[in-house]
């Protein structure tokens, strides 16, 4: 189904390094754990995640450069977006709706 995660992009134009939940498709939108995001499981580990990150700038740069490069030159416009949504309903919704009414 379309994305619902939409909060990363907009918060990619600030330029921040960003903690998230590790999550299917937050792992899809920005890949390993590391390269763009740091993952987190539980609270704890988020906590542990943020200070290990308050701790290091030099983390937290790269990481936010390499999250916005991502974000800004992939297929995350919003026309991309809506190619996606439009595939969506022409080949998926139909074939969900169908095994829903068997």
């Amino acid at each position: 189904p379309p994305r619902s995660t939409l909060f990363p992009y907009t918060t990619l134009f600030r330029s921040t390094c960003m903690v998230v939940e590790d999550t299917e498709e937050h792992r899809e939108i920005f890949g390993p754990d590391g390269e763009c995001v740091v993952y987190f499981q539980s609270a704890n580990e988020m906590l542990a995640v943020v200070r290990r990150l308050v701790a290091d700038d030099e983390a937290r740069t790269r990481l936010a450069d390499a999250c916005y490069k991502r974000i800004c030159g992939g297929r995350n416009t919003y026309q991309d977006r809506l190619v996606e949504m439009l595939r969506y309903l022409k080949e998926d919704l139909p074939a969900l709706a169908e095994a829903d009414s068997l």
